[in-house]
């Protein structure tokens, strides 16, 4: 008996031991970036999302659970750097956690965990984007647990469903994600579809789960109106394909019927229609920056009729405007142009300055110089650098692995073709459901195919790769009738 409880007490400080050591190396070599490109950077239009809360100006474009979140961590603390230290805590712990299920349920191996731990701490892709203080970064992150919940559910054919702990933290992880991109509630939305569908047995559980993050969503949304009195997101983000689709039918020289021009006039003049067209970035049309006296482009009946009918008369310009926008989602060889990764690292202390509006702290717009320091310039062109040397293996990897907008798409496409084969589909579309839905809101509302969107599936792919590999090996998948 003695002999065991040693065993038993060995086994537990072995993992102990482990689990701490893969903490650190998911977390040294992110703080050694840190240090090299300090304090980091805040992405563009996060900026005016802390400055707007520091003038009592609320905006709901950007998410503002994160701005309360960060807020104290990037104004309040002295220095950005704090939020990029908390970043990066949050993402070790997001994959820890991961990695540490997935073992536990007997997806990975211990050693394909120190594998993935490896690729998670030094894959260049991470070690940039988590120096980027952003919700689209923590909401990317955050993909990679749910990711995993949902491959415990999978393994457990639903049980762990009726766990409080594990239904709880589901619930309000699907409410996080939410609020930190609205895009997800396609994930939301088909997350509970597919939970209903396949885990008869727990619906009870899965309809609480719904009503819980129903409610909190709800009760933000009247917090942030009725409170807060925020400025709600403008409906012209979803409507980034139309516009495109007009100034093509406009740059081809197409049929526009009087009245639609009519209703296109109020917004920009119709010669504009055509000149500020550009086949990659929807955001030239999509704002009206120029005629600030003119109506901005909003989601309104004759908004819509206008586009329908310009569209019966230009059906291959809308075909050929919808390509050229997202073309590189799915293709490999895409050109690089439009990754847009250095705009995402470049200085904008213009939308700290002018948001604040001399209502920040001078120590904290001090942050923001006028220009980079000669190592934040250089990683922030790292990719483009890269890219330019022309080098056998590094520039390929950098091409196609570390930042290819088009690579979550076919590990998509793969898994699928495996699931067919293992007769376990409906699953698979349970597991990778993030990416999809992720797929699915950029191939519809993307304004422009810059990495920074595709990046929200690059931190689950790791994990949804595990999984296909896991059922690959598997000879035979067990009965996986409705639970």
């Amino acid at each position: 008996m003695i002999q065991t409880s040693n065993k038993f007490d060995i086994f537990i400080r072995k993992n102990i031991t482990q689990f701490i050591l893969k903490l650190i190396l998911l977390i040294v070599p992110n703080l050694l970036v840190l240090a090299i490109v300090y304090p980091g950077f805040i992405q563009a239009d996060h900026q005016n999302t802390i400055a707007y809360i520091t003038n009592g100006r609320f905006d709901e474009w950007h998410s503002l659970l994160w701005g309360f979140f960060a807020y104290p961590f990037l104004y309040l603390s002295g220095s950005i750097a704090v939020y990029g230290i908390v970043q990066i805590a949050i993402f070790a712990i997001s994959i820890q956690y991961s990695l540490h299920t997935l073992q536990k349920i007997d997806i990975l191996s211990n050693r394909s965990t120190w594998i993935l731990t490896c690729i998670f701490a030094l894959s260049p892709t991470f070690l940039m984007y988590n120096e980027l203080y952003s919700s689209d970064v923590i909401f990317s992150i955050l993909l990679t647990p749910l990711t995993t919940m949902l491959i415990y559910i999978w393994k457990t054919k639903g049980k762990i469903l009726s766990q409080i702990p594990f239904a709880i933290s589901l619930t309000l992880l699907f409410y996080i994600i939410f609020e930190l991109r609205k895009n997800a509630a396609l994930i939301i939305i088909f997350g509970f579809a597919f939970l209903f569908f396949l885990f008869k047995k727990y619906r009870k559980q899965s309809f609480l789960m719904l009503i819980g993050c129903v409610g909190l969503i709800l009760c933000t949304s009247l917090f942030n109106t009725y409170v807060l009195q925020t400025t709600k997101s403008p409906s012209q983000e979803l409507l980034s394909v139309p516009v495109q689709q007009i100034g093509r039918a406009f740059a081809d020289g197409g049929k526009i019927p009087d009245e639609a021009k009519k209703t296109l006039e109020k917004i920009r003049p119709l010669s504009e229609w055509k000149t500020d067209y550009r086949p990659e970035n929807s955001d030239y049309l999509k704002f009206n920056n120029k005629h600030p006296d003119k109506e901005k482009v909003t989601l309104t009946p004759a908004f819509i009729k206008a586009w329908a009918t310009i569209g019966v008369n230009n059906p291959r310009s809308y075909v050929k405007a919808y390509v050229d926008l997202m073309y590189p989602y799915w293709q490999l060889g895409a050109t690089r142009s439009t990754t847009l990764i250095y705009v995402d690292f470049a200085n904008h202390d213009n939308y700290t300055v002018t948001a604040c509006a001399n209502a920040c702290n001078t120590n904290y717009i001090k942050q923001f110089d006028m220009k980079n320091t000669t190592w934040q310039d250089r990683f922030s062109r790292a990719e483009l650098i890269i890219d330019g040397l022309h080098i056998p293996l590094l520039t390929d990897l950098a091409d196609f692995i570390f930042f290819n907008r088009a690579l979550p798409l076919w590990i998509f496409i793969i898994g699928l073709i495996i699931s067919l084969k293992k007769k376990v589909t409906r699953y698979y579309l349970l597991v990778s459901l993030p990416l999809w839905c992720i797929l699915l809101s950029l191939l519809a509302f993307s304004p422009v195919a810059c990495f920074r969107y595709a990046l929200q599936m690059y931190y689950l792919m790791p994990l949804l790769v595990s999984y296909l590999v896991f059922i690959s090996k598997r000879n035979k998948m067990p009965n996986e009738n409705v639970a």
